[in-house]
C-alpha cells in the first residue's frame, strides 16, 4: 500500500468533523466522502468525526453513536411534526462540535455540497468557537429545470441559491468537483475563501489487479448509479436492445437505489422490451457485492446526458469504472475529457447517443486486444488523478493553509 508523503504538509495535526453525508454508507454522495476520509486516516496526524443528519423518517437504525474504522459518529435528527425536536436535534449537535475540538490541532468542519438551512446553525456555530469551514460542492442546483419541480423544491431552490451566494460569509474554503464550479465560485466568494479543485475519488483497497477482458461466452455490460435523467440510461437500454439483436452474447447488469420516478420509468422500458431476459437490475448492493459485481463485469458504462446540469458536475462512477481495468465507455461530458482520450484509456462518445454506444460496444467486442490495453491505461489514469491517498495529500495541504 502507497505511504503517504508528508513532507509537504503542516506538522500540525488535522481535526476533522464531516458534515452532510454519512461514513456508515450510501450512494456516490457517502461514497465521496467514505473514501476522503480514508485517505485522510492514512495520515498518523488526523483524526476524524461524523455527524449525521439523519433522514427524519429513516427510524431503522436504532445505533445512536459508535466508531467505524477510528470515525467517531453520531446520529442526530428532528421531525418536521414535532417542531420541539430541533431543540433536541441543535443541542446534541452543537454539543458535538465542541466536545469534538480539540487544542493544538487545526480544527475543520467538512460540509459534503451546499448547506441546508437546516445545517448552517452548525457552520455558523463552529466559526464562532473557530473552527475552518470547508464546504466540498459537487452540483450546481441553480441548473435544474424548474418547470418540473414542485413548490416545495423551488423554495428549496431559492434558499440553496442564497446560501450559495453567501458562502463566503460562512466558509474558509471551497472544495469543488469540477472546474465549472470552481470557476463559478471564484466570483461568489469574493476572494474570502480559498479554492480547492478535487475531482472525483477512487479508493483502490476496493480493486483487484488489472484483468484482461473475460473469455465468457457471455459479456457482461454493466451500469451503476441513482438511474436520473442526467445519467442518460435510457440510451443504453435502447443501444443494448439494438445490440443485442445482431449479438445475443451479452446482458446487461443494473444496479443502484432509483428514485421510485426514475425507476418507474426505466422498469417500464425493461418491461416492454424484447430482451428483457437479459437485463438485470440487481437493486442496491452492499459494497462488498456491488464491488464484486463491477470488477467481474466486462464492459463498463457511464452515459450521462449533454444538460447543462450534467455537465456543471463530474459523474462519480467513472473513476471507479476506470479503476477496474476493464474498457470503460464515457460520454462527453464536463471535465471528462479532461483526463480522458479516446481509445487510449476509454472509449469517450457524444452523449444522448444510442448508436454511438453501439459502435463502441462492437469496437470493444472486435478488437480485444486493444479494449485490454485502454483498460489498463484507464487504471492508470484513476491512479494517477482520482486515488484518495494522493487526494488526501492535497486536502491536508489545502486546509493548513486557511
Amino acid at each position: 500500500m502507497m505511504k503517504m508523503d508528508n513532507t509537504e504538509i503542516n506538522n500540525k495535526p488535522v481535526s476533522f468533523i464531516f458534515i452532510g453525508e454519512s461514513y456508515l454508507g450510501g450512494m456516490a454522495g457517502s461514497k465521496r466522502i467514505q473514501n476522503v476520509i480514508n485517505g485522510l486516516l492514512k495520515n498518523s496526524s488526523v483524526e476524524v468525526g461524523n455527524l449525521i443528519i439523519e433522514n427524519p423518517n429513516d427510524k431503522k437504525d436504532k445505533l445512536r453513536k459508535g466508531v467505524k474504522n477510528k470515525v467517531h459518529f453520531h446520529k442526530i435528527n428532528y421531525s418536521l411534526k414535532n417542531p420541539l425536536s430541533f431543540l433536541s436535534f441543535y443541542i446534541q449537535g452543537v454539543k458535538y462540535i465542541f466536545n469534538s475540538k480539540k487544542s493544538k490541532y487545526n480544527n475543520v468542519i467538512y460540509c459534503y455540497d451546499s448547506p441546508t438551512i437546516i445545517i448552517l446553525p452548525f457552520l455558523l456555530f463552529s466559526k464562532i468557537i473557530s473552527y475552518k469551514i470547508v464546504i466540498d460542492i459537487v452540483e450546481d442546483y441553480n441548473l435544474l429545470n424548474t418547470k418540473t419541480l414542485s413548490k416545495k423544491q423551488r423554495f428549496k431552490l431559492k434558499l440553496y441559491s442564497f446560501l450559495e451566494n453567501n458562502i463566503f460569509a460562512y466558509s474558509d474554503g471551497v472544495i469543488c468537483i469540477s472546474n465549472y464550479l470552481l470557476n463559478k465560485f471564484e466570483s461568489k466568494t469574493k476572494k474570502q475563501s480559498k479554492l480547492h479543485y478535487l475531482p472525483i475519488n477512487v479508493n483502490f483497497e476496493y480493486f483487484n489487479k488489472v484483468k484482461t477482458l473475460n473469455n465468457n461466452t457471455t459479456t457482461q455490460l454493466f451500469y451503476g448509479g441513482s438511474f436520473g435523467e442526467k445519467d442518460g440510461l435510457i440510451y443504453l437500454l435502447k443501444a443494448f436492445e439494438i445490440y443485442e439483436r445482431k449479438n445475443s452474447n451479452i446482458e446487461l447488469i443494473l444496479t443502484g437505489k432509483p428514485p421510485k420516478k426514475g425507476m418507474d420509468d426505466v422498469l417500464n422500458f425493461i418491461n416492454s422490451s424484447e430482451v428483457k431476459h437479459k437485463i438485470k437490475f440487481l437493486g442496491y448492493l452492499s459494497d462488498d457485492e456491488y464491488y464484486k459485481v463491477l470488477n467481474q463485469s466486462d464492459i463498463l458504462c457511464m452515459t450521462r446526458i449533454n444538460s447543462t446540469f450534467a455537465n456543471a458536475g463530474f459523474p462519480y462512477k467513472l473513476g471507479e469504472m476506470l479503476a477496474t481495468g476493464k474498457p470503460v465507455i464515457a460520454t462527453n461530458v464536463g471535465d471528462v475529457s479532461n483526463f480522458i482520450h479516446s481509445n487510449e484509456n476509454a472509449i469517450l462518445i457524444e452523449p444522448e447517443s444510442s448508436e454511438a454506444i453501439v459502435n463502441a460496444i462492437d469496437f470493444i467486442a472486435l478488437n480485444k486486444e486493444s479494449a485490454s490495453i485502454i483498460g489498463k491505461n484507464g487504471y492508470e489514469t484513476a491512479k494517477k488523478h482520482f486515488d484518495v491517498e494522493i487526494q488526501a495529500k492535497s486536502i491536508l495541504t489545502f486546509v493548513n493553509q486557511l
